[in-house]
């Protein structure tokens, strides 16, 4: 079974609960600096995942390319970003809190808080325990007694779906024609931008002339492998999907195969690129 609890928070139909802490007789030995919040703080990302079976823990090899990464700032906020077995990435914004008295943190999802109980907390690891998980594979819920492992890394250091985040303003526009892209005019707003927000969500403007359109918010998810990002508005399961690729952090593609031309009025197939820059 391939599992990660830390996926609770990050899809919304899951059914999150309280889960209860360990015994202090787990903690026994394990290095924990206090404050807790005070050394918590900072990016991780999982490198071990454990199940208890017949009194021993077992480690447990997740999916290839899957994993979560989290980011506990100093203010309470935190973002979580995990990745599923078929790469689709999703990220979440959260909050957290420590208790030194208990060795335990908490996070907090919307009204659904849960309490972890640290059994590791140093300058470089932090290992952490819990009795439900989910399955990276097939988001399946699991019970048992599962723990942790986490590596601190540089906050500097991003996933796809990290770079992302920002609002990315409309450039330039490029078809392809005989094998190489040519600048067009045509179908172009004057003003527009895409917006990706830690909390997933994603929003659209554009301007032409004296029309101006807004997207409504959508959810957005990132796979890194095919380059792309899937969409779905907030009140459909209407998904749609678009490959998008980062030159830099601030220099990004999206690819696209119809166009209107306003000339005509009509839609027209081929390749095209739009450039959109990051603030």
């Amino acid at each position: 079974m391939k599992k990660n609890v830390l996926t609770l928070f990050c899809i919304t139909l899951l059914t999150l609960a309280d889960f209860p802490s360990c015994s202090d007789k787990e903690n026994k030995g394990e290095a924990i600096r206090n404050p807790i919040a005070a050394n918590l703080p900072g990016k991780w990302t999982m490198t071990k995942s454990y199940e208890k079976k017949d009194g021993e823990w077992k480690e447990v090899i997740e999916p290839e390319g899957s994993g979560t990464t989290y980011l506990f700032r100093t203010d309470g906020s935190m973002m979580s970003a995990v990745t599923y077995a078929n790469h689709d990435t999703y990220l979440r914004s959260l909050t957290w809190e420590a208790e030194d008295h208990k060795n335990t943190f908490k996070i907090n999802y919307k009204a659904y808080p849960v309490e972890y109980t640290l059994m590791r907390l140093t300058a470089d690891e932090l290992e952490f325990g819990y009795d439900k998980a989910t399955d990276y594979a097939t988001g399946a819920t699991q019970e048992g007694e599962f723990k942790w492992l986490f590596r601190r890394i540089d906050e500097e250091q991003k996933n796809f779906a990290e770079r992302l985040v920002g609002r990315w303003h409309f450039s330039k526009s490029y078809e392809k024609k005989e094998g190489e892209w040519k600048e067009i005019t045509y179908g172009i707003p004057d003003e527009g931008w895409h917006e990706y927000t830690e909390q997933g969500t994603f929003t659209a403007y554009s301007r032409q002339g004296g029309k101006e359109h807004t997207a409504a918010p959508m959810q957005w998810k990132a796979n890194a492998v095919t380059d792309t990002v899937s969409y779905k508005p907030l009140d459909s399961d209407k998904v749609s999907r678009v490959r998008i690729t980062l030159e830099d952090d601030r220099t990004m593609y999206v690819f696209y195969s119809v166009n209107f031309d306003p000339a005509t009025g009509e839609m027209r197939e081929g390749e095209y690129r739009d450039l959109l820059l990051k603030d």
